[in-house]
C-alpha cells in the first residue's frame, strides 16, 4: 500500500525511486521504422502525428541497486516482475506490457498505443514490482505486486493541436482584415488556402478569443471541451477539402501505377482512404480509393458524389466527431 500527498508519493517499505535504464530500441508506427531526433529523453513525432499505430521495442536495465531493496534470500536472485506502461495525464490513453528476460540479462518487450489516442506529450516508463509474496519483513517489499522502483519516463512528444493536417501544411496567425488576400474571409475563423503549395491553413488573428481556444492548455473543464471540439471541426473542414484537391489531381498511368499533380496528393489520398474504407485490409485502401476516383473520372463524374459522401463519413469517424459533439454538448449546455 503507499500513500500520498499531492505529488509525492510515499511507500512503507524501501523504493529506489527512480532507477534503472530504459531504452528505446525501435520506433516504428503502421508497422515501419521510423527514426525520429533525439533530444535528451525526448522524441519528436511531429511528422507523424497524423498515422495511426505506434510499436514501441523497449529495453530495460535494472538498477545495480536493486538487491538492497529485497529480503537477503532473494539478492542473488530477484523475484520481480518488469512491466512498459505508457500513459499520457491529458487523455485516456493507458497502455502496458510484460517486459521478459532477454540474453544479456536485460528486460525486453514491445508496447504499442494508436496516436490518435494521444494529444502532446506521452510517458513511457518501466515499472518493476514483486513477482510473488512472502512473510512480512520489516521495511522490505513482501506483497505481490509492489512497486520497487520505476525508469526515468521516456517522453514522445506529439504535435500541438493547431497542426491539423500533418507536417505538409502550414498554419498561420494573420488578421483577415488587414491582408489584402484574406480580406475577402474576414469574420471567418479559419481559411485553407488550397492554391498554395503546400497547403497553407490561415486562422483568423482578428478574433482574440479563437488564439485563446486553440492555444489553451486546459486539461479539462469547458476550455479543453471548446477546445477539442473546435480542433476537430477545423480538421474534419481541411481534411475533406484536402482530399478533393487531391482526387482532381490524380491519373492512371499505362504501367498500372499513379501519377499525382502534387508532391502531398498521395499522402493524403492515402490517408483518407485508411478512414473512408474500414471494411478492406489496411493494405488495400488505397488502391480501392484510387479505383474509384479514376472510375468516377471516366464516367464524367459520376459515382463521384456517393465516393465523396463515404471520404466525409471516413473523415468524421476518424475526427470522432459524434463523441466529441456529445462531449460538448454536456459540458457546455447541459
Amino acid at each position: 500500500m503507499k500513500t500520498s500527498t499531492r505529488r509525492r508519493v510515499f511507500y512503507p517499505y524501501q523504493h529506489l525511486g527512480r532507477a534503472g535504464s530504459l531504452e528505446l530500441v525501435e520506433l516504428r508506427v503502421d508497422g515501419t521504422p521510423v527514426r525520429a531526433p533525439r533530444d535528451g529523453a525526448t522524441l519528436e513525432l511531429q511528422d507523424i502525428r497524423i498515422r495511426e499505430d505506434v510499436a514501441l521495442s523497449l529495453r530495460y536495465v535494472l538498477p545495480d541497486r536493486l538487491p538492497s531493496a529485497l529480503p537477503p534470500d532473494e539478492r542473488d536472485r530477484p523475484m520481480c516482475r518488469v512491466a512498459a506502461v505508457a500513459a499520457e495525464e491529458r487523455t485516456w490513453l493507458r497502455s502496458s506490457t510484460r517486459l521478459k528476460p532477454g540474453a544479456d540479462g536485460a528486460f525486453v518487450g514491445e508496447l504499442g498505443f494508436r496516436i490518435q489516442d494521444a494529444r502532446e506529450v506521452v510517458s513511457v516508463r518501466a515499472v518493476v514490482t514483486r513477482g510473488t509474496p512472502r512473510r512480512p519483513l520489516p521495511d522490505i517489499a513482501t506483497e505481490r505486486g509492489a512497486i520497487l522502483c520505476e525508469s526515468p519516463p521516456l517522453r514522445l512528444r506529439l504535435l500541438e493541436p493547431s497542426q491539423v493536417a500533418g507536417s505538409f501544411m502550414n498554419v498561420r496567425w494573420r488578421s483577415f482584415q488587414e491582408e489584402p488576400a484574406l480580406r475577402a474571409w474576414a469574420g471567418l475563423p479559419w481559411y485553407l488556402q488550397l492554391t498554395a503549395d503546400p497547403p497553407v491553413l490561415w486562422l483568423n488573428n482578428d478574433l482574440p478569443d479563437l488564439r485563446q481556444v486553440l492555444s489553451s492548455k486546459a486539461k479539462r473543464g469547458r476550455p479543453a471541451l471548446l477546445r477539442d471540439l473546435l480542433f476537430k471541426a477545423m480538421a474534419s473542414h481541411a481534411w475533406t477539402q484536402l482530399f478533393h484537391d487531391a482526387a482532381r489531381g490524380v491519373q492512371s498511368q499505362a504501367d498500372g501505377t499513379w501519377s499525382y499533380e502534387r508532391s502531398w496528393h498521395e499522402h493524403v489520398l492515402r490517408q483518407v482512404a485508411i478512414h473512408a474504407f474500414p471494411a478492406y485490409p489496411k493494405r488495400q485502401r488505397l488502391e480501392v480509393l484510387l479505383a474509384r476516383v479514376d472510375a468516377a473520372h471516366r464516367n464524367g463524374g459520376e459515382g463521384l458524389s456517393l465516393l465523396e459522401e463515404e471520404v466525409v463519413r471516413g473523415v468524421a469517424r476518424w475526427m470522432d466527431l459524434g463523441r466529441q459533439f456529445d462531449r460538448a454538448s454536456r459540458g457546455l449546455v447541459g
